[in-house]
């Protein structure tokens, strides 16, 4: 938490696109929980909701959303 806001996220993602695109990928596939900041992160970094899984991760004794991501390199 204490390094969030910084862009070092946003920084990891782009090397991790630019070594798929280098490596001849053509996109990027993820999926992550409904969790604070993380989908609005995704999307700020141009991933698109490819759909969701309901109550699919449990974390800390409740149940949440998983979401499947997808970006065209």
């Amino acid at each position: 938490p204490g390094m969030q806001g910084k862009g070092l996220g946003k920084e990891i993602m782009h090397a991790l696109e630019e070594k798929a695109r280098k490596d001849g990928f053509a996109y990027v596939l993820l999926d992550t929980w409904d969790g604070p900041r993380i989908l609005s992160f995704y999307l700020c970094c141009g991933y698109k909701v490819a759909g969701i899984i309901p109550n699919f991760v449990l974390y800390k004794g409740a149940y949440h959303d998983s979401y499947l991501f997808w970006k065209k390199l």
